[in-house]
Protein backbone atom coordinates (compact mmCIF):
# COMPACT_ATOMS: atom_id res chain seq x y z
CA UNK A 1 0.00 0.00 0.00
CA UNK A 2 1.40 3.41 -0.99
CA UNK A 3 0.30 6.72 0.46
CA UNK A 4 1.32 10.34 0.09
CA UNK A 5 0.36 13.66 1.68
CA UNK A 6 0.43 17.07 0.07
CA UNK A 7 -0.23 20.47 1.67
CA UNK A 8 -0.79 23.53 -0.53
CA UNK A 9 -1.54 27.23 0.10
CA UNK A 10 -4.40 28.23 2.47
CA UNK A 11 -6.83 29.12 -0.32
CA UNK A 12 -6.56 25.62 -1.76
CA UNK A 13 -5.21 23.52 1.07
CA UNK A 14 -5.77 19.82 0.50
CA UNK A 15 -4.49 16.53 1.76
CA UNK A 16 -4.29 13.94 -0.98
CA UNK A 17 -4.33 10.27 -0.10
CA UNK A 18 -3.80 7.61 -2.76
CA UNK A 19 -4.27 3.92 -2.00
CA UNK A 20 -3.31 1.24 -4.53
CA UNK A 21 -4.31 -2.40 -4.05
CA UNK A 22 -3.21 -3.79 -7.41
CA UNK A 23 -2.49 -2.70 -10.95
CA UNK A 24 -5.99 -3.71 -12.08
CA UNK A 25 -7.99 -2.46 -9.11
CA UNK A 26 -7.25 1.20 -8.29
CA UNK A 27 -9.28 3.28 -5.92
CA UNK A 28 -10.03 6.84 -7.06
CA UNK A 29 -7.94 9.63 -5.52
CA UNK A 30 -9.62 11.05 -2.42
CA UNK A 31 -9.08 14.74 -1.52
CA UNK A 32 -9.63 16.15 1.94
CA UNK A 33 -9.60 19.87 2.70
CA UNK A 34 -7.30 20.93 5.53
CA UNK A 35 -10.29 22.27 7.44
CA UNK A 36 -11.59 18.70 7.64
CA UNK A 37 -8.75 17.93 10.05
CA UNK A 38 -9.56 17.91 13.73
CA UNK A 39 -7.94 20.48 16.02
CA UNK A 40 -5.16 18.16 17.18
CA UNK A 41 -4.04 17.41 13.62
CA UNK A 42 -4.24 21.08 12.64
CA UNK A 43 -2.02 22.00 15.59
CA UNK A 44 0.36 19.23 14.56
CA UNK A 45 0.64 20.77 11.08
CA UNK A 46 1.22 24.22 12.56
CA UNK A 47 3.99 22.86 14.77
CA UNK A 48 6.30 22.88 11.72
CA UNK A 49 6.01 26.68 11.37
CA UNK A 50 8.19 29.29 13.02
CA UNK A 51 6.52 31.96 15.16
CA UNK A 52 6.58 34.53 12.38
CA UNK A 53 4.80 32.30 9.86
CA UNK A 54 2.49 31.06 12.60
CA UNK A 55 1.33 34.60 13.36
CA UNK A 56 0.64 35.28 9.68
CA UNK A 57 -1.33 32.03 9.40
CA UNK A 58 -3.51 33.07 12.34
CA UNK A 59 -4.99 35.86 10.18
CA UNK A 60 -6.59 33.37 7.78
CA UNK A 61 -9.74 32.58 9.79
CA UNK A 62 -11.06 32.30 13.32
CA UNK A 63 -10.29 28.60 13.59
CA UNK A 64 -6.72 29.08 12.44
CA UNK A 65 -6.36 32.02 14.82
CA UNK A 66 -7.43 29.81 17.70
CA UNK A 67 -5.12 26.97 16.66
CA UNK A 68 -2.15 29.26 16.05
CA UNK A 69 -2.51 30.78 19.51
CA UNK A 70 -2.67 27.46 21.31
CA UNK A 71 -0.49 27.41 24.43
CA UNK A 72 1.43 24.51 22.89
CA UNK A 73 3.22 27.03 20.65
CA UNK A 74 3.62 29.86 23.12
CA UNK A 75 5.24 28.20 26.09
CA UNK A 76 8.45 29.49 24.51
CA UNK A 77 8.75 32.11 21.77
CA UNK A 78 11.80 33.14 19.76
CA UNK A 79 11.09 36.48 18.08
CA UNK A 80 14.72 37.42 17.40
CA UNK A 81 14.15 37.25 13.63
CA UNK A 82 11.71 40.13 13.77
CA UNK A 83 14.34 42.48 15.20
CA UNK A 84 13.46 46.13 14.66
CA UNK A 85 9.90 45.27 13.67
CA UNK A 86 8.92 44.48 17.26
CA UNK A 87 7.34 47.39 19.09
CA UNK A 88 5.82 47.92 22.51
CA UNK A 89 2.31 47.36 21.13
CA UNK A 90 3.35 43.94 19.76
CA UNK A 91 4.69 42.82 23.12
CA UNK A 92 1.58 44.14 24.88
CA UNK A 93 -0.67 42.15 22.52
CA UNK A 94 1.49 39.03 22.81
CA UNK A 95 1.54 39.08 26.61
CA UNK A 96 -2.24 39.50 26.82
CA UNK A 97 -2.87 36.61 24.45
CA UNK A 98 -0.35 34.29 26.13
CA UNK A 99 -0.15 34.97 29.87
CA UNK A 100 1.42 31.53 30.48
CA UNK A 101 4.48 32.41 28.42
CA UNK A 102 7.66 31.23 30.16
CA UNK A 103 10.54 31.75 27.71
CA UNK A 104 10.88 34.75 25.40
CA UNK A 105 13.77 35.70 23.11
CA UNK A 106 13.63 39.34 21.96
CA UNK A 107 17.20 39.69 20.69
CA UNK A 108 17.69 42.73 18.39
CA UNK A 109 14.41 44.35 19.45
CA UNK A 110 15.93 47.81 19.70
CA UNK A 111 12.62 49.73 19.70
CA UNK A 112 11.28 48.30 22.95
CA UNK A 113 10.91 50.59 25.94
CA UNK A 114 9.60 50.45 29.51
CA UNK A 115 6.02 50.46 28.19
CA UNK A 116 6.29 47.10 26.43
CA UNK A 117 8.32 45.48 29.20
CA UNK A 118 5.82 46.66 31.83
CA UNK A 119 3.00 44.92 29.92
CA UNK A 120 5.13 41.79 29.50
CA UNK A 121 6.08 41.49 33.16
CA UNK A 122 2.55 42.38 34.37
CA UNK A 123 0.76 39.86 32.10
CA UNK A 124 3.29 36.99 32.00
CA UNK A 125 4.02 36.38 35.66
CA UNK A 126 5.30 32.87 35.07
CA UNK A 127 8.15 34.18 32.92
CA UNK A 128 11.36 32.27 33.57
CA UNK A 129 13.63 33.30 30.72
CA UNK A 130 13.87 36.69 29.01
CA UNK A 131 16.56 37.64 26.46
CA UNK A 132 16.80 41.30 25.46
CA UNK A 133 20.25 41.50 23.90
CA UNK A 134 21.08 43.42 20.72
CA UNK A 135 23.21 40.82 18.98
CA UNK A 136 26.23 42.54 17.38
CA UNK A 137 24.56 45.94 17.09
CA UNK A 138 25.63 47.49 20.39
CA UNK A 139 25.68 51.09 19.16
CA UNK A 140 21.89 51.33 19.45
CA UNK A 141 20.84 52.66 22.84
CA UNK A 142 17.50 51.55 24.22
CA UNK A 143 14.91 53.52 26.18
CA UNK A 144 14.82 50.93 28.94
CA UNK A 145 15.33 52.17 32.49
CA UNK A 146 15.21 50.90 36.06
CA UNK A 147 11.40 50.95 35.83
CA UNK A 148 11.51 47.80 33.71
CA UNK A 149 13.79 46.11 36.22
CA UNK A 150 11.43 47.10 39.05
CA UNK A 151 8.50 45.54 37.16
CA UNK A 152 10.33 42.28 36.55
CA UNK A 153 11.37 42.24 40.20
CA UNK A 154 7.75 42.78 41.33
CA UNK A 155 5.85 40.43 39.01
CA UNK A 156 8.30 37.84 37.64
CA UNK A 157 9.79 36.29 40.75
CA UNK A 158 10.34 32.94 39.02
CA UNK A 159 12.96 34.33 36.63
CA UNK A 160 15.82 31.91 36.02
CA UNK A 161 17.60 33.60 33.10
CA UNK A 162 17.77 37.35 32.52
CA UNK A 163 19.79 38.83 29.63
CA UNK A 164 19.65 42.56 28.93
CA UNK A 165 22.15 44.39 26.71
CA UNK A 166 22.93 47.93 25.53
CA UNK A 167 20.79 49.65 28.17
CA UNK A 168 22.89 52.45 29.64
CA UNK A 169 19.84 54.03 31.34
CA UNK A 170 19.66 51.30 33.97
CA UNK A 171 21.68 51.65 37.19
CA UNK A 172 23.12 49.35 39.80
CA UNK A 173 20.16 50.35 41.99
CA UNK A 174 17.66 48.79 39.57
CA UNK A 175 19.86 45.74 39.15
CA UNK A 176 20.07 45.41 42.92
CA UNK A 177 16.26 45.38 43.26
CA UNK A 178 16.04 42.70 40.58
CA UNK A 179 18.61 40.53 42.37
CA UNK A 180 16.85 40.96 45.70
CA UNK A 181 13.42 39.89 44.44
CA UNK A 182 14.37 37.14 41.96
CA UNK A 183 16.35 34.65 44.07
CA UNK A 184 16.03 31.85 41.50
CA UNK A 185 18.21 33.56 38.91
CA UNK A 186 20.84 31.21 37.48
CA UNK A 187 22.03 33.20 34.45
CA UNK A 188 22.48 37.00 34.38
CA UNK A 189 23.88 38.91 31.40
CA UNK A 190 24.03 42.72 31.65
CA UNK A 191 26.60 43.54 28.97
CA UNK A 192 27.01 47.01 27.43
CA UNK A 193 25.03 48.69 30.22
CA UNK A 194 27.73 51.05 31.57
CA UNK A 195 27.26 49.73 35.11
CA UNK A 196 29.82 51.20 37.54
CA UNK A 197 29.57 48.50 40.21
CA UNK A 198 28.08 45.18 41.23
CA UNK A 199 25.24 45.55 43.80
CA UNK A 200 25.63 43.75 47.11
CA UNK A 201 22.26 42.06 46.65
CA UNK A 202 23.97 39.65 44.28
CA UNK A 203 24.70 37.64 47.43
CA UNK A 204 20.98 36.77 47.51
CA UNK A 205 21.39 34.71 44.34
CA UNK A 206 22.30 31.36 45.85
CA UNK A 207 21.65 29.55 42.56
CA UNK A 208 23.57 31.90 40.25
CA UNK A 209 25.79 29.96 37.86
CA UNK A 210 26.63 32.45 35.10
CA UNK A 211 27.36 36.16 35.49
CA UNK A 212 28.24 38.18 32.37
CA UNK A 213 29.11 41.86 32.81
CA UNK A 214 31.22 42.65 29.73
CA UNK A 215 31.64 46.20 28.43
CA UNK A 216 30.70 48.02 31.61
CA UNK A 217 32.58 50.50 33.83
CA UNK A 218 33.27 48.30 36.82
CA UNK A 219 36.49 49.32 38.57
CA UNK A 220 36.38 47.03 41.62
CA UNK A 221 35.41 43.41 41.95
CA UNK A 222 33.95 43.53 45.50
CA UNK A 223 34.87 41.17 48.33
CA UNK A 224 31.29 39.96 48.64
CA UNK A 225 31.57 38.27 45.23
CA UNK A 226 33.10 35.40 47.19
CA UNK A 227 29.69 34.78 48.77
CA UNK A 228 28.23 33.70 45.44
CA UNK A 229 29.72 30.24 45.77
CA UNK A 230 27.45 28.71 43.13
CA UNK A 231 29.13 30.66 40.30
CA UNK A 232 30.50 28.52 37.46
CA UNK A 233 31.10 31.23 34.85
CA UNK A 234 32.31 34.75 35.66
CA UNK A 235 32.81 36.89 32.56
CA UNK A 236 34.10 40.44 33.13
CA UNK A 237 35.75 41.39 29.82
CA UNK A 238 36.21 45.06 28.94
CA UNK A 239 35.92 46.72 32.32
CA UNK A 240 38.38 48.72 34.43
CA UNK A 241 39.18 46.20 37.15
CA UNK A 242 42.65 46.63 38.70
CA UNK A 243 42.79 43.82 41.26
CA UNK A 244 40.99 40.63 42.20
CA UNK A 245 39.82 40.25 45.82
CA UNK A 246 41.20 37.52 48.05
CA UNK A 247 37.67 36.24 48.50
CA UNK A 248 37.81 34.89 44.96
CA UNK A 249 39.19 31.73 46.56
CA UNK A 250 35.65 30.96 47.76
CA UNK A 251 34.36 30.54 44.19
CA UNK A 252 35.29 26.89 44.29
CA UNK A 253 32.76 25.91 41.58
CA UNK A 254 34.17 28.35 39.05
CA UNK A 255 35.00 26.71 35.70
CA UNK A 256 35.33 29.80 33.46
CA UNK A 257 36.98 33.09 34.42
CA UNK A 258 37.27 35.78 31.75
CA UNK A 259 39.11 38.99 32.66
CA UNK A 260 40.31 40.25 29.29
CA UNK A 261 40.81 43.98 28.61
CA UNK A 262 40.96 45.19 32.18
CA UNK A 263 43.75 46.88 34.17
CA UNK A 264 45.06 43.88 36.11
CA UNK A 265 48.73 43.90 37.05
CA UNK A 266 48.86 40.54 38.77
CA UNK A 267 46.87 37.42 39.52
CA UNK A 268 46.44 36.75 43.28
CA UNK A 269 47.87 33.58 44.82
CA UNK A 270 44.36 32.80 46.09
CA UNK A 271 43.52 31.72 42.57
CA UNK A 272 45.07 28.38 43.45
CA UNK A 273 41.87 27.46 45.34
CA UNK A 274 39.83 27.35 42.12
CA UNK A 275 40.36 23.62 41.64
CA UNK A 276 37.53 23.29 39.10
CA UNK A 277 38.75 26.12 36.87
CA UNK A 278 39.11 25.01 33.24
CA UNK A 279 39.34 28.27 31.29
CA UNK A 280 41.30 31.33 32.40
CA UNK A 281 41.37 34.30 30.02
CA UNK A 282 43.20 37.48 31.06
CA UNK A 283 44.40 38.92 27.76
CA UNK A 284 45.18 42.63 27.23
CA UNK A 285 45.97 43.53 30.81
CA UNK A 286 49.21 44.67 32.46
CA UNK A 287 50.19 41.38 34.10
CA UNK A 288 53.97 41.12 34.50
CA UNK A 289 54.31 37.67 36.05
CA UNK A 290 52.44 34.41 36.42
CA UNK A 291 52.28 33.29 40.07
CA UNK A 292 53.50 29.82 41.04
CA UNK A 293 50.06 29.26 42.54
CA UNK A 294 48.69 28.74 39.05
CA UNK A 295 50.27 25.29 39.04
CA UNK A 296 47.59 24.18 41.52
CA UNK A 297 44.90 24.53 38.84
CA UNK A 298 45.12 20.87 37.91
CA UNK A 299 41.95 20.94 35.76
CA UNK A 300 42.95 23.98 33.72
CA UNK A 301 42.52 23.36 29.97
CA UNK A 302 42.95 26.82 28.46
CA UNK A 303 45.30 29.51 29.75
CA UNK A 304 45.20 32.63 27.59
CA UNK A 305 47.36 35.59 28.67
CA UNK A 306 48.29 37.37 25.41
CA UNK A 307 49.10 41.08 25.22
CA UNK A 308 50.44 41.50 28.72
CA UNK A 309 53.93 42.26 30.08
CA UNK A 310 55.04 38.78 31.13
CA UNK A 311 58.81 38.30 31.08
CA UNK A 312 59.21 34.67 32.12
CA UNK A 313 57.21 31.56 32.86
CA UNK A 314 57.37 29.65 36.16
CA UNK A 315 59.09 26.24 36.15
CA UNK A 316 56.05 24.72 37.82
CA UNK A 317 54.16 24.75 34.52
CA UNK A 318 54.72 21.01 34.23
CA UNK A 319 52.01 20.44 36.87
CA UNK A 320 49.31 21.72 34.51
CA UNK A 321 48.81 18.25 33.09
CA UNK A 322 45.29 19.01 31.76
CA UNK A 323 46.40 22.06 29.76
CA UNK A 324 45.40 21.93 26.08
CA UNK A 325 45.71 25.58 25.02
CA UNK A 326 48.45 28.01 26.02
CA UNK A 327 48.37 31.51 24.50
CA UNK A 328 51.16 33.88 25.51
CA UNK A 329 51.63 35.96 22.36
CA UNK A 330 52.30 39.67 22.71
CA UNK A 331 54.43 39.54 25.88
CA UNK A 332 58.13 40.01 26.66
CA UNK A 333 59.17 36.40 27.14
CA UNK A 334 62.83 35.68 26.27
CA UNK A 335 63.19 32.01 27.19
CA UNK A 336 60.89 29.06 27.67
CA UNK A 337 61.39 26.72 30.64
CA UNK A 338 62.22 23.12 29.76
CA UNK A 339 59.31 22.07 31.97
CA UNK A 340 56.91 23.15 29.22
CA UNK A 341 57.67 19.93 27.35
CA UNK A 342 55.79 17.93 30.00
CA UNK A 343 52.46 19.41 28.96
CA UNK A 344 51.62 16.22 27.09
CA UNK A 345 47.99 17.19 26.35
CA UNK A 346 48.91 20.54 24.80
CA UNK A 347 47.19 21.08 21.43
CA UNK A 348 47.74 24.81 20.81
CA UNK A 349 50.85 26.81 21.69
CA UNK A 350 50.93 30.48 20.68
CA UNK A 351 54.11 32.46 21.47
CA UNK A 352 54.12 35.12 18.75
CA UNK A 353 55.33 38.69 19.34
CA UNK A 354 57.84 37.88 22.08
CA UNK A 355 61.65 37.92 22.37
CA UNK A 356 62.30 34.17 22.23
CA UNK A 357 65.66 33.11 20.74
CA UNK A 358 65.48 29.33 21.06
CA UNK A 359 62.89 26.60 21.55
CA UNK A 360 63.19 23.87 24.20
CA UNK A 361 65.60 21.16 23.08
CA UNK A 362 62.99 18.40 23.55
CA UNK A 363 60.02 20.17 22.04
CA UNK A 364 59.21 16.92 20.25
CA UNK A 365 57.86 15.61 23.57
CA UNK A 366 54.73 17.71 22.99
CA UNK A 367 53.34 14.72 21.16
CA UNK A 368 49.78 16.03 20.70
CA UNK A 369 50.67 19.54 19.52
CA UNK A 370 48.60 20.61 16.49
CA UNK A 371 49.07 24.42 16.32
CA UNK A 372 52.43 26.12 16.93
CA UNK A 373 52.82 29.86 16.37
CA UNK A 374 56.17 31.55 17.14
CA UNK A 375 56.02 34.45 14.68
CA UNK A 376 57.85 37.74 15.30
CA UNK A 377 60.49 36.51 17.74
CA UNK A 378 64.28 36.24 17.53
CA UNK A 379 64.71 32.69 16.31
CA UNK A 380 67.78 32.18 14.10
CA UNK A 381 67.33 28.43 13.67
CA UNK A 382 64.85 25.65 14.29
CA UNK A 383 65.37 22.77 16.67
CA UNK A 384 65.84 19.62 14.51
CA UNK A 385 63.47 17.75 16.83
CA UNK A 386 60.57 19.84 15.58
CA UNK A 387 60.23 17.35 12.74
CA UNK A 388 59.05 14.74 15.26
CA UNK A 389 55.82 16.62 16.01
CA UNK A 390 53.80 14.14 14.00
CA UNK A 391 50.41 15.69 14.87
CA UNK A 392 51.29 19.25 13.82
CA UNK A 393 48.79 20.89 11.44
CA UNK A 394 49.69 24.60 11.55
CA UNK A 395 53.15 26.14 11.97
CA UNK A 396 53.88 29.86 11.84
CA UNK A 397 57.52 30.93 12.28
CA UNK A 398 57.31 34.16 10.28
CA UNK A 399 59.19 37.37 11.05
CA UNK A 400 62.26 35.76 12.57
CA UNK A 401 65.89 35.38 11.45
CA UNK A 402 65.81 31.76 10.29
CA UNK A 403 68.33 30.90 7.55
CA UNK A 404 67.55 27.21 6.98
CA UNK A 405 64.93 24.61 7.84
CA UNK A 406 66.97 21.40 7.82
CA UNK A 407 66.13 18.04 6.24
CA UNK A 408 64.42 16.71 9.39
CA UNK A 409 61.88 19.53 9.13
CA UNK A 410 60.31 17.77 6.15
CA UNK A 411 59.21 14.89 8.39
CA UNK A 412 56.17 17.00 9.31
CA UNK A 413 53.94 14.92 7.07
CA UNK A 414 50.68 16.09 8.73
CA UNK A 415 51.42 19.81 8.24
CA UNK A 416 48.69 21.67 6.31
CA UNK A 417 49.51 25.35 6.87
CA UNK A 418 53.12 26.59 6.95
CA UNK A 419 54.01 30.29 7.22
CA UNK A 420 57.67 31.28 7.13
CA UNK A 421 57.56 34.71 5.53
CA UNK A 422 60.03 37.52 6.31
CA UNK A 423 62.94 35.31 7.30
CA UNK A 424 66.36 34.75 5.70
CA UNK A 425 65.91 31.45 3.91
CA UNK A 426 68.21 31.01 0.90
CA UNK A 427 67.06 27.53 -0.05
CA UNK A 428 64.55 24.82 0.83
CA UNK A 429 65.40 21.20 1.65
CA UNK A 430 65.38 18.90 -1.40
CA UNK A 431 62.87 16.63 0.32
CA UNK A 432 60.40 19.48 0.87
CA UNK A 433 57.86 17.64 -1.28
CA UNK A 434 57.53 14.95 1.41
CA UNK A 435 55.02 17.18 3.24
CA UNK A 436 52.23 16.24 0.86
CA UNK A 437 49.37 17.49 3.06
CA UNK A 438 50.35 21.16 2.84
CA UNK A 439 47.49 23.30 1.53
CA UNK A 440 48.87 26.75 2.32
CA UNK A 441 52.55 27.70 1.96
CA UNK A 442 53.73 31.26 2.58
CA UNK A 443 57.44 31.92 2.00
CA UNK A 444 57.38 35.50 0.77
CA UNK A 445 60.02 37.95 1.93
CA UNK A 446 62.98 35.54 2.06
CA UNK A 447 66.15 35.19 -0.05
CA UNK A 448 65.22 32.15 -2.12
CA UNK A 449 66.95 31.88 -5.52
CA UNK A 450 65.30 28.63 -6.45
CA UNK A 451 62.79 26.15 -5.15
CA UNK A 452 63.31 22.37 -5.31
CA UNK A 453 61.67 20.21 -7.95
CA UNK A 454 60.01 18.19 -5.18
CA UNK A 455 57.65 21.08 -4.41
CA UNK A 456 55.71 19.98 -7.49
CA UNK A 457 54.61 16.91 -5.51
CA UNK A 458 52.42 19.00 -3.20
CA UNK A 459 49.16 18.03 -4.88
CA UNK A 460 47.00 19.50 -2.09
CA UNK A 461 48.56 22.97 -2.33
CA UNK A 462 45.96 25.69 -3.04
CA UNK A 463 47.81 28.79 -1.79
CA UNK A 464 51.46 29.50 -2.61
CA UNK A 465 53.14 32.82 -1.81
CA UNK A 466 56.71 33.27 -3.07
CA UNK A 467 56.81 37.02 -3.59
CA UNK A 468 59.74 39.24 -2.60
CA UNK A 469 62.40 36.59 -3.10
CA UNK A 470 65.19 36.26 -5.69
CA UNK A 471 63.76 33.52 -7.89
CA UNK A 472 65.09 33.38 -11.45
CA UNK A 473 63.08 30.39 -12.68
CA UNK A 474 60.45 27.89 -11.51
CA UNK A 475 60.71 24.06 -11.57
CA UNK A 476 59.87 22.60 -14.98
CA UNK A 477 56.95 20.58 -13.53
CA UNK A 478 55.48 23.56 -11.70
CA UNK A 479 52.23 23.21 -13.69
CA UNK A 480 51.61 19.90 -11.87
CA UNK A 481 50.28 21.94 -8.94
CA UNK A 482 46.81 21.66 -10.44
CA UNK A 483 44.92 22.55 -7.23
CA UNK A 484 46.53 25.96 -6.85
CA UNK A 485 43.94 28.73 -6.45
CA UNK A 486 46.14 31.63 -5.31
CA UNK A 487 49.70 32.16 -6.53
CA UNK A 488 52.03 35.00 -5.65
CA UNK A 489 55.28 35.27 -7.64
CA UNK A 490 55.61 39.03 -7.56
CA UNK A 491 58.84 40.93 -6.89
CA UNK A 492 61.30 38.29 -8.03
CA UNK A 493 63.65 38.03 -11.03
CA UNK A 494 61.67 35.55 -13.08
CA UNK A 495 62.31 35.68 -16.84
CA UNK A 496 59.64 33.28 -18.12
CA UNK A 497 56.79 31.04 -17.03
CA UNK A 498 57.11 27.24 -17.20
CA UNK A 499 55.62 25.20 -20.03
CA UNK A 500 51.93 24.20 -19.88
CA UNK A 501 51.15 26.76 -17.22
CA UNK A 502 47.48 26.49 -18.19
CA UNK A 503 47.34 23.07 -16.53
CA UNK A 504 46.72 24.92 -13.27
CA UNK A 505 43.02 24.95 -14.05
CA UNK A 506 41.83 26.03 -10.58
CA UNK A 507 43.91 29.20 -10.46
CA UNK A 508 41.83 32.24 -9.45
CA UNK A 509 44.42 34.85 -8.44
CA UNK A 510 47.88 35.26 -9.97
CA UNK A 511 50.39 37.99 -9.02
CA UNK A 512 53.35 38.27 -11.39
CA UNK A 513 54.23 41.95 -11.16
CA UNK A 514 57.76 43.33 -10.69
CA UNK A 515 59.69 40.56 -12.45
CA UNK A 516 61.82 40.46 -15.62
CA UNK A 517 59.43 38.63 -17.91
CA UNK A 518 59.64 39.84 -21.50
CA UNK A 519 56.81 37.83 -23.00
CA UNK A 520 53.54 36.36 -21.72
CA UNK A 521 51.54 33.90 -23.79
CA UNK A 522 48.05 35.24 -23.15
CA UNK A 523 46.55 32.49 -25.27
CA UNK A 524 47.96 30.04 -22.76
CA UNK A 525 46.63 32.10 -19.84
CA UNK A 526 43.24 32.16 -21.56
CA UNK A 527 42.92 28.42 -21.00
CA UNK A 528 42.67 28.92 -17.22
CA UNK A 529 38.87 29.13 -16.77
CA UNK A 530 38.64 30.38 -13.17
CA UNK A 531 41.27 33.12 -13.30
CA UNK A 532 39.71 36.31 -11.91
CA UNK A 533 42.74 38.44 -11.03
CA UNK A 534 45.98 38.61 -13.02
CA UNK A 535 48.50 41.31 -12.07
CA UNK A 536 51.61 41.58 -14.25
CA UNK A 537 52.72 45.23 -14.34
CA UNK A 538 56.38 46.29 -14.13
CA UNK A 539 57.82 43.53 -16.28
CA UNK A 540 59.91 43.78 -19.46
CA UNK A 541 57.01 43.24 -21.84
CA UNK A 542 57.44 45.58 -24.84
CA UNK A 543 54.63 47.66 -26.32
CA UNK A 544 54.60 45.65 -29.55
CA UNK A 545 53.89 42.46 -27.63
CA UNK A 546 51.21 44.29 -25.65
CA UNK A 547 49.53 45.46 -28.85
CA UNK A 548 49.51 41.95 -30.27
CA UNK A 549 47.95 40.48 -27.16
CA UNK A 550 45.53 43.26 -26.31
CA UNK A 551 43.13 41.96 -28.95
CA UNK A 552 43.36 38.49 -27.36
CA UNK A 553 42.61 40.03 -23.99
CA UNK A 554 39.60 41.93 -25.25
CA UNK A 555 38.21 39.01 -27.27
CA UNK A 556 36.94 36.99 -24.36
CA UNK A 557 39.97 36.39 -22.17
CA UNK A 558 39.41 39.21 -19.69
CA UNK A 559 36.97 41.91 -18.90
CA UNK A 560 39.60 44.61 -18.94
CA UNK A 561 39.04 47.07 -16.10
CA UNK A 562 42.39 48.80 -16.15
CA UNK A 563 44.08 48.98 -19.59
CA UNK A 564 46.50 51.77 -18.80
CA UNK A 565 50.13 50.71 -18.95
CA UNK A 566 52.96 52.20 -16.96
CA UNK A 567 54.55 55.34 -18.32
CA UNK A 568 57.93 53.68 -17.98
CA UNK A 569 58.98 52.45 -21.46
CA UNK A 570 58.96 48.71 -21.91
CA UNK A 571 56.84 47.99 -18.84
CA UNK A 572 53.63 45.98 -18.64
CA UNK A 573 50.21 46.77 -17.23
CA UNK A 574 47.64 45.40 -14.85
CA UNK A 575 44.67 43.27 -15.79
CA UNK A 576 41.73 42.41 -13.56
CA UNK A 577 39.94 39.45 -15.07
CA UNK A 578 36.35 38.26 -14.93
CA UNK A 579 35.37 35.27 -17.06
CA UNK A 580 31.97 34.64 -18.48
Amino acid sequence: MNSKKRITQPNNLTITTTTTKSNDNKEPERKTHINDLNDDLLISVFSYLDHKTLSKSSLTCKRWFSAAHDEYFWHSANLSRWGLRIRDSDISFLSKQHPKLKNLNLTNSALLSDIGLFALSHNCRNLQKIILRLGNNHRVRRLITDRSLFCFAKYCKQLVEFRLGACDLITDNGVGILFQNCPNLEIVDLSYCQLPRIPITITKLKKLKTLVLTFNRITVLPDFIGEVGSLEKLILRYNQIKTLPKSIKNLTNLAVLELGNNHLKTLPKEISHLKKLKYLFAYSNQISEIPDAISELVNLKDLSLPDNQIVELPDCFEKLQSLEVLRLNGNRIQTLPESIIYLRKLLILELGDNLIETLPSKINMLINLKFLKIYNNRLSSLNPNIGDLNQLLVLNISDNYITELGDSFCDLKTLKDFSCYNNRLEYLPENFGNMTNIAKLDLHGNRLREIPQSICLLKNLNQLWLGFNRLIYLPKDFANLTNLEQLGLNDNMLQYLPHNFSNIQNLKMFHLQNNKISEIDFKEIKKIPKLSSFVFHNNLINEKHNAQNRRVIQNGLFNLIHQAFSNIPGRGGRVSTHHN
